[in-house]
Parts: C-alpha cells; sequence; structure tokens
C-alpha cells in the first residue's frame, strides 16, 4: 500500500470512529440565569435543579441510549447578555433550555430559541412570556396578572381602610406585577396613596423610606426581586416604620433573610405549594439533603424541567424539534384543564373543615395536568394565554424559620363565611 493510500485508509477510520462516537454523544440540556451578579441565588437555584436531574437520569440509563449533559449559561439577568447567551446555546446545539429567571431576560432570549426551533421551560411569571404565542415556549409557573390578583385581594380584605404604597423596580417581572397590583386596588376603590418606582441595584432607599413616613403609609406591595426588597426592609425599620409588606414570588430566596435581617418578620409574598412537602418527594429531597443542598424556590421545578424533556423525547423516539412537540406531557389536556379552572380564582381553597386549631389536616392537590415528573404537581404548562394558574398561596416569611415556607396562609371555604387557617410547615 502506497503512503498516500494508508494516509487515506487512517483518514477513513478516523471518519467512521467520529461518526460512531457522534451517534451516541450527548444531548446538551442549556441552563440559563443569573448565575453571578446580585440575583446569583436564583441562577443557583436552576442549575442545582437541572444538575440532579440530569445526574438522576444519567444513572437511570439516560435517553434514547444517549447521556444528558449540561450547559450553563449566565445572563446576570440583564437582557443584552441573554440574547448572547440565547446565541451561544443555539450554536452549540443544545437540545432545549431551562431559563431564563428575570422576565426582561425571557423575553427577548425566548425569540432567538424559536427561530431555531429550540424548546424553552421558563419559571419566568410576564405574562408577555406566553402571550405572543411561541409555541417553543413553556412555563412551570403562573403569570403575574394572577399573582398580582391574589396579592391584591388579600390587601383589600385584610387591610381596609389602610394608606397602601405599591412600589417596583422597573423590571418586567417587578413593574408587570405591581401595575396589576394598583389597578385591582384601584378598581376596588381602595387606590394606592403612593405609586413610586426605585432604581435597582442602589444600596440606599432612605428617601424612598422618607416618602413612606410623610405619607402615613401602612402597607406596602412591592413587585420586584429579592435584593432591593432586604435593603428596604431594613432600612424601613431602622427608619422608625412598622409597615406590612407583601411582595412576590422570588421572596423565596435565603439571601432575602440575610439582607433584611431580622426586618423579614411578617413578610408577606404569593408562592406556590412547596413541593419539598409532597410525600412523593421525599426520596428526591434526601438525595439533595445528602449533597447538603436545600432544594427550595424553583430547585425542584428546574428538576421536574428536565424530567419533563426527558419523558417527552422518549416518547418521540427523536430529538427532532416536531416530534418532541407532540409528546410534551399535557399538551392535549390543556382544554379539559381551562374548564376544570374556569371559575378563574386562583387561590387554592380547602374546606373550613378542614382546618384545626390553625393547622391543615388535609390537603388538595392538583391531580389532571401532571407533569409526568416522578413527583411534581402538574405544573408545566403548554403556552396558554387564557390558562388559569391555580395553586397560589400568601405565605409568611418569618425571621425566626429564616425559610419562605415557614407558615402558609391557605384560603378556607365553608358555605357561610370564608376564614383563614395557618397552615404549619412542622
Amino acid at each position: 500500500m502506497y503512503p498516500s493510500q494508508r494516509i487515506a485508509a487512517h483518514l477513513f477510520a478516523l471518519a467512521a470512529v467520529f461518526a460512531a462516537s457522534g451517534a451516541n454523544a450527548d444531548i446538551l440540556i442549556g441552563v440559563a440565569g443569573p448565575m453571578s451578579g446580585q440575583y446569583a441565588s436564583g441562577g443557583e437555584q436552576m442549575r442545582n435543579g437541572v444538575e440532579a436531574a440530569v445526574t438522576a437520569i444519567n444513572a437511570a440509563g439516560g435517553v434514547l441510549g444517549q447521556k444528558l449533559k449540561v450547559e450553563v449559561g449566565d445572563d446576570v439577568c440583564d437582557p443584552k447578555q441573554a440574547v448572547a447567551v440565547a446565541n451561544a446555546m443555539v450554536n452549540k446545539k443544545v437540545s432545549a433550555i431551562v431559563g431564563h429567571y428575570c422576565s426582561s431576560s425571557t423575553i427577548p432570549a425566548s425569540e432567538v430559541y424559536s427561530e431555531a426551533q429550540t424548546p424553552m421551560i421558563t419559571i419566568s411569571t410576564n405574562g408577555k412570556v406566553t402571550d405572543r404565542g411561541l409555541k417553543n415556549v413553556f412555563r412551570l409557573t403562573g403569570r403575574d396578572d394572577q399573582e398580582g390578583v391574589v396579592a391584591a385581594e388579600y390587601l383589600v380584605k385584610k387591610f381596609p381602610g389602610k394608606k397602601v404604597a405599591v412600589i417596583d423596580d422597573k423590571s418586567a417581572y417587578g413593574k408587570g406585577q405591581a401595575d396589576i397590583v394598583a389597578k385591582y386596588l384601584v378598581d376596588h376603590k381602595a387606590a394606592p396613596v403612593l405609586r413610586e418606582s426605585i432604581t435597582a441595584g442602589e444600596k440606599d432607599y432612605t428617601a424612598l423610606v422618607t416618602k413612606l413616613k410623610t405619607a402615613g403609609i401602612d402597607v406596602v406591595f412591592y413587585g420586584g426581586y429579592y435584593t432591593e426588597l432586604g435593603l428596604i426592609l431594613r432600612q424601613s425599620s431602622q427608619g422608625g416604620l412598622k409597615l406590612a409588606v407583601m411582595s412576590g414570588n422570588t421572596s423565596t430566596s435565603a439571601e432575602l433573610a440575610t439582607a433584611a435581617g431580622s426586618a423579614i418578620d411578617g413578610l408577606l409574598f404569593t408562592f406556590y405549594p412547596d413541593p419539598r412537602k409532597y410525600p412523593a418527594s421525599a426520596e428526591i429531597v434526601k438525595r439533595f439533603h445528602d449533597n447538603k443542598i436545600e432544594p427550595d424556590g424553583y430547585v425542584l421545578f428546574c428538576y421536574a424541567a428536565v424530567q419533563v424533556y426527558a419523558q417527552a423525547l422518549q416518547k418521540a423516539g427523536s430529538l427532532k424539534y416536531a416530534d418532541v412537540q407532540k409528546h410534551w406531557p399535557g399538551a392535549a389536556s390543556t382544554r379539559c384543564w381551562a374548564r376544570r379552572n374556569s371559575t378563574r380564582r386562583v387561590t387554592r381553597r380547602i374546606p373550613a373543615s378542614s382546618c384545626t386549631n390553625g393547622r391543615v389536616t388535609s390537603t388538595t392537590r392538583l391531580s389532571d395536568l401532571r407533569a409526568e415528573a416522578d413527583f411534581m404537581p402538574p405544573r408545566f404548562i403548554p403556552a396558554n394565554p387564557s390558562f388559569v394558574h391555580g395553586v397560589l398561596h400568601v405565605a409568611i416569611f418569618t425571621a425566626d424559620d429564616q425559610r419562605a415556607d415557614a407558615r402558609i396562609a391557605v384560603q378556607a371555604s365553608s358555605p357561610s363565611a370564608t376564614r383563614w387557617c395557618m397552615a404549619s410547615s412542622g
């Protein structure tokens, strides 16, 4: 054999090896969010959930004979950086993306994934995430316009005649939620005395505290992220203000307790039933604890996102976008789900008889649009502007527990009256 023939033979053999290895290449799952910067704890929750799910799935044999591999993108909750991360993910050929965290990042990034036909599973809550009708976009959570109503209803019922201020951080998430709250209050003849926006990233909010004090504010609704909220709580307390404060779902961050200190005691916020408490979650939660990770906030949500995607791949028997789209869990059940929630109530109701001495002795669980994750309640919802999320709670954050799930206020109903009971987290 001539040297040139030997070289050609070697090249042919090498190409065959690469082709064979390519057939069993890893399936890339992207996770994108604030992995650094002031909201990094949110990104850490997402990454912890995705990486743990990938580890578990790979240990069970992977998907379609292939292993999953995580690709991490850091958008620092900056819209321009989010678009850059999205383009990088597409160039690396991720098969799906879990992200982003901040709605202001998710919305522009989703356009990139849509054009590339990359499935995107997000925890962002701004209505525009799904209102645009992008077929590749799915959300694991409810919407600001639903969550805001839950918060506003609570404020109207619990603080009648009180002076209310509505504040936001100018973000898509924070302002969107605050606008809904303010509108509801106006519509129900409880218009906020003060409507303010702050600049995120600042360290001194004493000017805001002075405005609150001058206006004689009793209650504050804050639409925004936990970093600034912690400072506002602390500085309000230092300024001698005694306020009832309510915020949204990002207040599950443990960093909020660090930032606010004892001023966090009594903070109200809206969130979903804690998936760590479901009996079927026990084994997975234990695995996290064994690895010194607390699966709080959005950890288990993102864990479920990977499970759902893996199951869709397995059912489709293919990585092709069109094939996978047909096998998203719940895709065929959305209409049924909407009928079951046609009352448009977004607080979970339980019978008054379930409350005994301030404890919930029995609870309800959603059962239809199951995410098909092995522990999660149904949260994996196809893009659907009319979808009504039915599992929001109002919770109380206590300085004693330093935990967002310390106590959950669950609305209890009976034919004759509505009252509130406290559900202890135990």
